[in-house]
């Protein structure tokens, strides 16, 4: 990564370390999954709506595995697996 380029070949000079773009990916899918999990304004739902969204999301990431679940557990919102669960979720 750029940080570990940086560390390595000392280039930690304020200069250095603005050339660094701070782009995360993860946050367009953060949004998202945040996105799933809400619910407007004046929207009337059931009041456990979200937590059993919640529970048949991290049943469905589960069974896919620990290679979807523990980026998740880890804030590493991973698209293929923020994807696949929340499909799984809308068809359980």
């Amino acid at each position: 990564t750029a940080l570990t380029e940086a560390l390595e070949n000392d280039l930690l000079h304020k200069s250095d370390l603005g050339k660094i773009n701070a782009y995360t990916p993860n946050l367009s899918a953060a949004w998202m999954f945040q996105k799933a999990m809400s619910v407007r304004m004046g929207q009337k739902v059931n009041p456990k709506f979200v937590n059993r969204l919640l529970a048949v999301n991290f049943d469905e990431m589960n069974d896919m595995g620990r290679s979807t679940m523990m980026p998740f557990l880890q804030d590493v919102v991973r698209i293929d697996g923020l994807v696949g669960s929340l499909a799984r979720s809308f068809v359980a």
